[in-house]
């Protein structure tokens, strides 16, 4: 592990055909214009199977993670860029400065957001088998475990089924359907109406849909956003399983249910 402290970037890759294999780097800080918040590179090199987590870059240009600083030719196999944070759009990026039409940029089987190149020239870059989207289904990021589900979509999709990112398969299948709150069953007097709230979370962020039925038509359940309502019928009295279902805008869905008693 190269930790910064939060007060410096953690790795100057400034000498000629430098590598930088199998680290972490974290808590890098830098408020230079052309340092990256974990690594910034001068020279040609390689950096492979690398973790970047929690560098903080506060210019107000760039802030980016990598910073690649003049011509190079450089080469990032493995990477996992991923909660890193400044004010801009490439916190969890690349940016090169000034790069020449004879400058290659080799970038494969890596976890980042975004690219971005400022002034110079065209360089050559070579992208293949990265991933850039929102959820790459970390085992437990917040506790620091950045392997993979088995059903991340970075697993085996890289060249010869390689996995993406700096680490392989670290645990099983996320469940990716939404999470319905537990309902306790609920009790009312004859005559009188049930309103009550339901709620469900989504590991992605997914917006959400809700229905509601009875299994006895002497109660009418309906659903207001995510406030449901029972309605027994006149003078009934009895008890009645409510079926609720939350369901994604990429269906899946989830059940729970509880019984009505009046």
């Amino acid at each position: 592990i190269i930790d910064g402290d939060s007060v410096a970037s953690c790795v100057m890759m400034n000498g000629e055909n430098s590598k930088l294999i199998g680290f972490t780097l974290k808590n890098g800080f830098t408020n230079a214009e052309t340092y990256g918040g974990a690594i910034t590179v001068q020279e040609d090199s390689e950096i492979s199977n690398c973790l970047l987590v929690e560098n903080y870059n506060e210019e107000s240009l760039y802030q980016s993670s990598i910073i690649i600083w003049g011509g190079d030719n450089v080469t990032f196999n493995h990477l996992t860029i991923f909660n890193n944070y400044g004010d801009g759009g490439y916190a969890n990026g690349i940016v090169w400065l000034e790069p020449s039409s004879n400058d290659t940029l080799n970038l494969s089987h890596t976890i980042f957001y975004d690219f971005e190149q400022y002034g110079g020239d065209s360089p050559v870059e070579n992208f293949i088998n990265c991933y850039s989207g929102s959820e790459p289904l970390f085992c437990d990021p917040d506790n620091g475990d950045y392997t993979l589900a088995e059903n991340s979509p970075c697993v085996g999709i890289g060249e010869n089924s390689a996995n993406i990112g700096a680490f392989g398969v670290g645990c099983e299948a996320i469940n990716l359907a939404p999470v319905l709150a537990t309902i306790e069953d609920q009790q009312i007097a004859e005559d009188s109406v049930l309103t009550i709230g339901v709620s469900a979370t989504s590991i992605l962020g997914y917006s959400m849909s809700f229905t509601a039925t009875s299994d006895t038509s002497d109660v009418e359940v309906s659903l207001e956003d995510t406030n449901l309502t029972a309605t027994p019928s006149l003078n009934w009295f009895g008890s009645s399983v409510i079926t609720v279902i939350a369901t994604d805008e990429n269906e899946l869905f989830d059940t729970t249910g509880f019984t009505l008693t009046v």
